[in-house]
């Protein structure tokens, strides 16, 4: 969905959809980060390590000194810049938290859809019923910590296995 979407909802879920997408952003960046570090940490182990053993000529060791940052920057992309670039959509997030908070009943999700001026009005029903699900929807907000939805225990362990490598 687009940021337009985003615009036509209601100020509790304009807020709500804005801590998630930093809370996303940054459980993603300290995941991709963690997984590199872990990675580069065995790479320089398994360089260092081949060249305290076999004694490489300055050919090897020329190309391992190059090969090392360079594959460094590959991993970096692979695991922080790629992921990042890739993003959610709002009623993608909206389900995430329905998910989470089963007692919601997929009320986030309608009304996101409900908000989306991409839709034609015939799709989304009655202007009554789709009122009731906002308000509903406003009404159980507060009782919902967006944030929670996301789940960081991936993100805990890629800073767990690079700060142990």
């Amino acid at each position: 969905m687009s940021s337009s979407a985003i615009s036509g909802m209601p100020t509790g879920l304009e807020q709500s959809f804005s801590r998630l997408t930093t809370r996303l952003f940054l459980i993603t960046l300290f995941r991709g980060l963690g997984r590199w570090l872990t990675w580069m940490a065995i790479v320089l182990t398994v360089v260092l390590l081949s060249d305290a053993l076999f004694q490489w000529g300055v050919g090897v060791r020329t190309v391992l000194f190059w090969g090392t940052p360079t594959l460094g920057l590959i991993l970096l992309g692979k695991f922080v810049a790629w992921p990042l670039r890739r993003s959610l959509s709002t009623a993608e997030k909206a389900t995430l938290i329905d998910l989470h908070y089963p007692e919601l009943r997929e009320r986030l999700t309608s009304t996101v859809e409900f908000c989306d001026p991409s839709l034609p009005e015939e799709y989304k029903g009655s202007e009554v019923m789709r009122n009731m699900v906002v308000s509903e929807t406003l009404g159980k907000l507060p009782q919902v910590d967006v944030v929670k939805s996301l789940p960081s225990d991936q993100m805990q362990k890629a800073v767990l296995f690079a700060t142990v490598s």
